[in-house]
């Protein structure tokens, strides 16, 4: 029979372990466990745990499910809970909600409209408002967004919900690297480039982020020790299968057609596990670039080790290389096809073939902008 030292011999343990599905498991059995004794302060503040742990963990889902229960038990009681906690939270779940393809843009502005509201009620600047569409203009495609909300948000006050200094260079780097501003966006990124500022997503993600840039201006020599170092921040949890996505097409822009195989290897049993569905759609994409790179380099038939229950899947784990990018292109092209339709515009295929491009060097059209 459950009791509290149960319970609390599980906060302890998830206390040990690093953000990644470990230390999600062991918070969703104390929130078992929190509802079991009916203790509601225990029920809230497990499920607090569990969002930061699902967000910064690869389970973004379970934090969304877990935030709403939070949400409504605040709106019920508000002088039992601290708002600062759940408005910080709120910010994970509003940047989070574009990888889901099946939300559409209506919920992601009314949940904006929200968050504005909450902000406005608890006496806090916009700042942190803004920054949360430019970040979600990015992740919807939409450029003239992303110059209005960076602007906005760039000149408003900050105030105690304010992301830390490496999360915020982070994000101004990449929205000017969205935006084309390839010179600018590197600048700004320098004080985490040199070390100085740093997180739990920062170096790890913003290496990944700046692959691309680098060698399209030419400093290949950075790239390639931006990626060694980059790949091995991120390897290891699927909260950055993203970043571990534009590794994989890097690796296929230096031809080190081993390495891009064990990492296609690797990861694909995350990537067709995980919910968030944008991260199942860039490692798709990249997938299926690598297997347009091993087609191409040989017509012989590849030993690869995917995960069972793919449509794919052949029992003497035996491939033709031209007809796995085929089937992987098929399941890239229409996850992308999904998100340009709730975006209503083309980035996700524009995008796509942009990386195309720069791993394989064929000829496509494409702009500038680079998420």
């Amino acid at each position: 029979m459950a009791d509290w030292s149960d319970y609390f011999r599980l906060i302890a343990e998830c206390e040990t372990l690093g953000y990644g599905p470990a230390r999600t498991a062991v918070l969703e059995q104390a929130v078992q466990l929190a509802d079991t004794l009916g203790d509601r302060d225990a029920q809230y503040d497990t499920r607090m745990l569990l969002v930061a742990a699902a967000s910064f963990g690869g389970a973004g889902e379970r934090a969304l499910v877990a935030f709403t229960w939070c949400l409504n038990e605040f709106d019920s009681s508000p002088e039992r809970r601290d708002e600062h906690q759940l408005l910080w939270a709120f910010k994970w779940i509003l940047g989070s909600l574009p990888d889901f393809v099946t939300v559409p843009r209506s919920r992601i502005e009314a949940v904006q409209n929200d968050f504005e509201a909450r902000l406005k009620q608890f006496g806090h600047g916009l700042a942190p408002l803004y920054k949360l569409k430019c970040r979600n203009a990015i992740d919807l495609g939409d450029v003239d967004d992303v110059r209005r909300w960076h602007s906005e948000w760039r000149t408003a006050p900050g105030d105690s919900l304010q992301d830390c200094p490496a999360c915020q260079t982070s994000a101004e780097g990449r929205t000017l690297l969205f935006l084309g501003r390839m010179e600018d966006g590197l600048r700004a990124l320098e004080p985490i480039l040199s070390g100085r500022q740093r997180c739990h997503s920062v170096p790890g993600a913003t290496y990944a982020t700046i692959l691309r840039p680098l060698t399209l201006l030419g400093r290949d020599d950075e790239a390639k020790r931006y990626h060694r170092l980059g790949y091995r921040a991120v390897s290891r949890n699927p909260d950055f299968l993203s970043s571990v996505a534009a590794h994989l097409v890097y690796a296929v822009r230096l031809k080190d057609t081993d390495q891009a195989s064990r990492m296609f290897q690797k990861h694909l049993p995350v990537a067709m596990d995980v919910r968030e569905d944008d991260m199942r759609r860039e490692f798709l994409v990249a997938s299926w670039i690598f297997l347009e790179h091993l087609a191409a380099v040989s017509r012989r038939r590849r030993k690869l080790v995917l995960p069972q229950g793919l449509e794919c899947v052949r029992d003497d784990s035996l491939y033709e290389p031209a007809e796995l990018a085929t089937w992987f292109q098929t399941q890239a092209a229409g996850i992308t096809r999904q998100f340009d339709e709730r975006n209503g515009n083309d980035f996700y295929t524009r995008k796509m073939h942009r990386l195309s491009e720069f791993a394989l060097g064929k000829a496509v059209d494409g702009d500038s902008n680079s998420k």
